[in-house]
């Protein structure tokens, strides 16, 4: 039973910790060794003891480097996690160990094939509650500190690219996200069928038969199956990134099509970590901007979002106090990207959108101000928007409209807009009546908008009152 020989080397290299004893360490090593010369190199049952092996030369260089290369640490991590036939889980395992292993800019490369198995390993997940444990199971904000560990070595647009996977991880477990194979399953379902069969045959190598007690000709024959599969799961992949659409199938993120999201206005990243707080603003043509917010706190973000959010589930608005969350959004963050978009001269009314991370998306961003007198708030300086996902964006972005007469002749709005003025919790408004005076009426500027976007839209639907609920 070879697969125990791992176990016994994970226990020898455990009990150093408490013995101290070096020949404990070397007979774990010397395990991991031995199971790794024993078994085929394409068989899947390499990954942990490659990444054992790697993480035991990480953690004690210094006491083993006079026996061993502890410096191929690396090397080993690195086969581990790329191995062509290993389980998905293992391979993922293993980057979260090199990960634990490094620091500054040499984790780079780390975190990027670190969210490509974690993209992949989502992606074969159907249900919520699966994605939601493996996500819990994973490093706390990984793709925060992941940017600001990419920003902090002058690596602004791996940044955006770092945040943009850990958006669409989090988003990945909501009820009614769609990944990249729901979309395949619907326009080419054969190859989807293939894709997900080929990819749980590897997956299921974590259970391989050969964990018994299997002799070396059947470890070779299995390796050789599994390097089998490996191979046609690598050419459907192919076949799918030949599809229209699906160019990026399996691909992290690229900032040159990211950066579409800012088409129609300069999109706004705030990423805020236990590392560093900074915002990035993003336009269509030109590289990303870093606006350092040295004044931001994660730790009093939190505390804002909590007390903020705390105060709306209550119904009770403690004025006071949310308009000092409103000054110190202002101070710590809004005022400096304002600044810095009028640097690069974006004209005061333009319409601008947030895409925020960690606690400061509960948080209204967009009514940040020094709300004293007449100086002015965000909201009298540029429009605000918010966006899940520069992918979202970019994706609408490229999306073109029908022309408005085919739009009107299919019948069906092209545009809903919602005038509720009941909330909950809160007082409700009385009806808009049209006899009231503008100035009276709930929502005072409502029926002029309305009235502009019925001109100038075809097709629009219109929701007013107790007619604009999820039901109507």
């Amino acid at each position: 039973m070879q697969h125990v020989l791992i176990d016994l080397s994970r226990c020898l290299v455990a009990q150093y910790k408490h013995s101290g004893d070096v020949r404990d360490l070397k007979e774990g090593v010397e395990g991991f060794q031995e199971f790794i010369h024993r078994i085929p190199s394409s068989h899947p049952t390499q990954v942990p003891a490659l990444a054992h092996l790697a993480l035991t030369f990480a953690e004690h260089p210094d006491e083993l480097k006079a026996f061993y290369d502890v410096t191929e640490s690396s090397a080993l991590f690195k086969k581990a996690c790329e191995h062509p036939t290993g389980n998905l889980r293992d391979r993922l395992d293993a980057a979260g160990m090199w990960l634990g292993a490094l620091d500054g800019s040499s984790t780079l490369p780390v975190y990027e094939q670190f969210f490509k198995l974690v993209d992949q390993y989502l992606l074969l997940r159907p249900s919520v509650t699966s994605r939601y444990q493996l996500l819990q199971s994973l490093p706390h904000e990984t793709a925060l500190i992941a940017a600001a560990t990419a920003i902090g070595c002058g690596q602004v647009t791996t940044a955006v690219e770092f945040l943009e996977q850990g958006r669409t991880f989090l988003w990945s477990q909501m009820n009614r996200y769609r990944t990249p194979l729901d979309k395949l399953q619907r326009t080419h379902p054969e190859l989807a069928r293939e894709f997900t069969r080929l990819s749980q045959l590897l997956e299921n190598s974590a259970v391989s038969k050969f964990l018994t007690d299997s002799p070396q000709l059947s470890a070779e024959a299995e390796a050789r199956k599994y390097r089998n599969i490996a191979e046609d799961w690598s050419t459907v992949v192919d076949e799918i990134r030949q599809v229209k659409g699906f160019d990026a199938f399996l691909r992290s993120p690229e900032y040159s099509s990211l950066r579409l999201a800012s088409r129609n206005g300069p999109v706004i990243i705030v990423n805020i970590s236990v590392v560093r707080c900074d915002a990035i603003i993003i336009r269509e043509e030109d590289d990303p901007v870093l606006v350092p917010l040295p004044e931001a706190d994660r730790s009093n973000i939190c505390d804002n979002a909590e007390k903020f959010n705390k105060s709306v589930k209550a119904g009770i608005i403690n004025r006071s106090q949310i308009m000092g969350i409103l000054r110190e959004l202002w101070n710590e963050i809004a005022f400096p990207v304002v600044r810095k978009l009028e640097e690069l001269n974006v004209a005061h009314g333009s319409r601008i959108w947030w895409c925020l991370t960690s606690a400061l998306a509960m948080l209204p961003i967009h009514a940040a101000g020094p709300h004293l007198g007449k100086k002015p708030n965000l909201c009298d300086i540029y429009v605000s928007s918010y966006t899940p996902t520069l992918s979202t964006l970019a994706e609408l972005n490229q999306e073109a409209l029908p022309p408005a007469e085919e739009q009107q002749s299919h019948g069906d709005p092209c545009l809903l807009v919602v005038a509720q003025p009941k909330t909950s919790k809160e007082n409700h408004l009385p009806p808009m009546e049209k006899e009231l005076p503008i100035t009276q009426k709930p929502l005072p500027c409502a029926e002029k908008e309305l009235s502009i976007i019925e001109q100038q839209v075809p097709g629009v639907s219109v929701l007013l009152d107790e007619g604009g609920t999820y039901e109507k």
